[in-house]
């Protein structure tokens, strides 16, 4: 028997943090943000991109610039720009999270956990025994992505292209607090575990 949790909460949040955790305790991580770094290598993946959206969203090295093109489809009034976004790159990483989650419940994986944006929208909440909300303060994710380089205004804009935080902590059957230290949460993530069915 697999069980597969998905991970949802706040940007900044720490969700990377809880599946870092639950990959030390033996879970398989699908990242369907590593994934579409993969697939923006992908020519096909890359020639729609550039016919959407111009060869300003390369750098000087033909690496994708994630900032130029979060500027594009995450400003005002991009909601066209951002369904184009999607329509582009979620069928690649949608084949490659697929083809991942097939084969670990061929070979009987244990535990799966599926980090997917937008997971409360997506055909992958179905996929999910169990929801896990990772709950912090917003105070606290204004500290954790002021480290990337975001304002505060610049979270409240991409957290309004998602769905709102309240809805994600009713729907989930699991809340893990973040706000305190890493030994906290790993204590919380390995209770987590502990209370898994096995099979």
């Amino acid at each position: 028997m697999t069980v597969v949790i998905g991970i949802t909460g706040g940007i900044g949040s720490g969700k990377s943090t809880v599946c870092g955790l639950l990959s030390e305790e033996g879970a398989l991580v699908l990242d369907a943000d590593a994934a579409s770094r993969e697939v923006v290598e992908e020519p096909e993946v890359r020639a729609a991109l550039v016919r959407r959206f111009g060869e300003a969203i390369f750098d000087g090295d033909g690496r994708l610039d994630r900032a130029a093109l979060a500027d594009l489809v995450f400003g005002p009034d991009a909601s066209d720009a951002r369904r184009d976004l999607e329509a582009i790159i979620h069928p690649a990483v949608r084949a490659r999270i697929d083809g991942d989650l097939a084969r670990a419940r061929d070979e009987g994986r244990p535990l799966v956990v599926l980090d997917v944006p937008l997971l409360m929208r997506s055909p992958y909440r179905e996929e999910c025994d169990l929801l896990v909300f990772v709950r912090s303060a917003r105070e606290t994710r204004n500290r954790r992505t002021a480290r990337r380089g975001w304002t505060p205004d610049e979270l409240e804009r991409r957290e309004r292209a998602q769905t709102p935080l309240a809805e994600k902590e009713r729907a989930a059957d699991r809340v893990l607090d973040n706000d305190g230290d890493l030994a906290e949460l790993r204590a919380a993530v390995r209770e987590l575990v502990r209370g898994l069915p096995r099979n």
